[in-house]
């Protein structure tokens, strides 16, 4: 089985934010995210 490589937090949150998550509101560690799409107005 192979080992999952361990990511920083600012590396996942770059990674979501290029596919077109933002992040909506942050409380110490805990972030909310919300996926824009193009039909949102």
């Amino acid at each position: 089985m192979t080992k999952i490589p361990s990511l920083t937090y600012d590396k996942v949150i770059r990674a979501l934010q290029r596919d077109g998550w933002v992040v909506v509101r942050q409380k110490g560690s805990h972030i909310r995210l919300q996926k824009r799409t193009i039909n949102e107005v």
